[in-house]
C-alpha cells in the first residue's frame, strides 16, 4: 500500500512542477516525461498470466492487491491532466519560442519533400509489414513499442488489417527546418513525429493497395507469473515472478481518434479489457516527450543541454 501511496504521491509531485509556469520549460517536459516513464514501470510490474489450475482463470485477479485498482484509477487522472499540462500550457510555451511540433499535412511543400526524402533512403528500408487475416495470424507485438494499425483495401475492395513497428533505431522526433531569427529574435524549429512521417508516406510501402486508415498505437506488458506442476501433483505458482515479453498486455495506448471497429480488432487479439484501455492526443505516450526535452529552447533558465536533440533534417 505504501508502495503505490509513494508512487501516486510522485506522479502528482512531478505534475504539480510540470503545471508550473515558473519551471524553466525544459524541466516542465522532462518533469511530463519522466511521468511516463513512472507509469510505463508501474503497469510493467503489474502481475499477469493464464495458468491451468481449475480455480485460477486469470492469476491477476489472484495476486494483484485490491488498492491496485484504485492506483490505476488515479494514474488515469494524473495522465489526463499530464496530456492536458503539454497540449494547453507547455506547446503554447514552445511555439512562442520558435518550436512547432506540426503534422505532416502542416508542412510547406518544400519541408514535405525533405522529410519525405528521409522516409526514403532511411525509414521505408528498414519497415515490415505485417498483415492480420484468416490464414495469418496475429502479429507479435513488442511490449513498449509503437506501432501504427492499418486497414488495407486492395483493388477487389477486400480489406485486410496489418500492423506496422515504427523503428526504434531511428530517431522518433525529426527537426525539419531551422529557420533564421523571427522578428521576436528567436530562431524557429519545426519538428515532426516519425510515426506521422511514416503515415503520409504508406503509399510507398503499399503499391497498388489503399490505406483506408491508420491509427497509432502502443502496449505495456506485464510481469507473468506461470503455474508449474509440483512432484505431488499439485499446481502452484512458481516462486519467481520474471518480466517475460510474452507477458499479458495491461494497457493499451491508442490516439484519440482511433474508430471502435479497430480497436475492437487490437483488444480481442490482444486480450485487452476495456479498462486496459487509454486514450491520448498528439502522441501515445507521455515517456515520448523525453525527445521534446532535449529541444534547445533558447532560454537563459534552462537546464543543461542535453549532447543530442532530434535529428536535424535541415539543408
Amino acid at each position: 500500500m505504501s508502495t503505490d501511496l509513494d508512487i501516486a504521491a510522485s506522479l502528482r509531485q512531478a505534475l504539480n512542477k510540470a503545471q508550473d509556469d515558473s519551471n524553466p520549460l525544459v524541466d516542465r517536459v522532462r518533469w511530463l516525461s519522466q511521468m511516463g516513464f513512472t507509469i510505463d514501470e508501474f503497469f510493467a510490474g503489474l502481475v499477469t498470466g493464464k495458468g491451468s489450475h481449475p480455480d485460477v482463470k486469470d492469476i491477476a485477479q489472484a495476486v494483484l492487491p485490491v488498492e491496485t485498482n484504485g492506483l490505476r484509477a488515479e494514474i488515469i487522472r494524473v495522465m489526463d491532466q499530464a496530456v492536458n499540462c503539454f497540449h494547453n500550457s507547455i506547446e503554447p510555451a514552445l511555439r512562442t519560442r520558435g518550436i512547432y511540433i506540426r503534422s505532416y499535412a502542416e508542412l510547406p511543400a518544400p519541408q514535405q519533400r525533405r522529410v519525405d526524402k528521409f522516409f526514403r533512403e532511411t525509414a521505408l528500408p528498414v519497415l515490415t509489414p505485417l498483415g492480420f487475416d484468416p490464414g495469418r495470424p496475429f502479429p507479435r507485438i513488442s511490449n513498449l513499442s509503437v506501432n501504427l494499425a492499418l486497414l488495407i483495401r486492395d483493388k477487389q475492395g477486400r480489406k485486410r488489417f496489418a500492423r506496422l513497428k515504427v523503428p526504434e533505431g531511428l530517431p522518433q522526433l525529426l527537426r525539419v527546418d531551422g529557420k533564421p531569427e523571427n522578428a521576436g529574435g528567436t530562431t524557429e524549429q519545426t519538428f515532426i513525429w516519425l510515426e506521422d512521417l511514416i503515415t503520409a508516406n504508406l503509399a510507398e510501402l503499399f503499391p497498388g493497395l489503399d490505406v483506408v486508415r491508420a491509427h497509432p498505437f502502443r502496449i505495456i506488458r506485464g510481469k507473468e507469473i506461470a503455474l508449474g506442476a509440483m512432484p505431488n501433483g499439485r499446481k502452484t505458482a512458481e516462486k519467481s515472478l520474471y518480466r517475460n515479453r510474452c507477458g499479458r498486455v495491461v494497457q493499451l495506448q491508442i490516439g484519440r481518434q482511433m474508430p471502435a471497429s479497430m480497436l475492437q480488432i487490437l483488444t480481442r487479439n490482444l486480450e485487452v479489457r476495456p479498462s486496459g484501455v487509454y486514450r491520448l492526443d498528439g502522441f501515445v505516450s507521455l515517456s515520448r516527450l523525453s525527445h521534446v526535452a532535449v529541444i534547445d529552447v533558447h532560454t537563459p533558465k534552462n537546464a543543461p543541454r542535453a549532447e543530442r536533440g532530434p535529428l536535424s533534417l535541415s539543408a
